[in-house]
Order: C-alpha cells, then structure tokens, then sequence
C-alpha cells in the first residue's frame, strides 16, 4: 500500500484565473515547500461541470498526498478534449490566445502546473 503524506496546518499555494469553454476557471495549487499537495478548481457559472471540476480536484489531491509523480499526472491531464473549450477556442482570432487556450479544464491544470515547474516554484517529485 502507498503511504499517505500528512498534509501540514499551513501551506503556500497559488491561484490562477483561466479562461475555458463554459466560463472563468479559478485553479488553486497548494504546496509545501516545493511538493504540490493539493488542488482546487472553482468555476464561475459552469452549470454541471461544477461537479467533474470538483472530482478533478479531489482525485489530484488525493494523488499528491499519495506521491504520485507530478509528471505522471500532468501526463494523464493535459490534452484531454472538451466540447464546450473546442467551441470557444473556434471564436478566438488571435494566435496566442489560440495556442494557450487549454483543451479542457484537466488540460488547464496541466499548463499551470507545467508554469510552476517551469518558473522553479514547485519541482518533480519522481519516484
């Protein structure tokens, strides 16, 4: 059996507003020290996503507790395909916008935890 890790009292953690297919996401990573432990998602009028958005979160946070390596899950997260992200992303004109509009709401967890390893905030845990 994999061992959990005991979350502390206090940890550090960002926030970070993306927009995706049914509105305004609001994505928490919290951390301790430079080891992601847990993530939140927040829509903002997102009708039944509410609940999927929910279980992503959980299930995320209860995979770093469990040490599973943060590549394995952006791994699993990024490229997953939403309808409702193809049909927004299909308006946008612009090509920046265009290329950093996530596919998803797992694929926007993905990018800013890929943004965190990038600018050093948190690091790979590989096992």
């Amino acid at each position: 059996m994999v061992k959990k890790s005991d979350r502390p009292e206090l940890i550090d953690g960002v926030t970070k507003k993306v927009k995706v297919g049914c509105g305004t996401l609001f994505i928490t990573v919290g951390y301790d020290g430079a080891k992601v432990t847990e993530v939140f998602l927040n829509g903002s009028k997102l009708g039944g996503c509410r609940a999927n958005q929910e279980c992503i979160g959980r299930l995320l946070s209860l995979a770093f507790r469990h040490n599973i390596p943060l590549t394995e899950v952006i791994d699993q997260m990024e490229l997953i395909v939403c309808p409702a992200c193809t049909r927004a992303k299909a308006k946008l004109t612009d090509p920046k916008r265009i290329k950093e509009f996530p596919t998803s709401c797992g694929d926007a967890v993905a990018k800013l935890l890929k943004q965190l390893v990038a600018n050093k905030v948190v690091k790979l845990n590989e096992e």
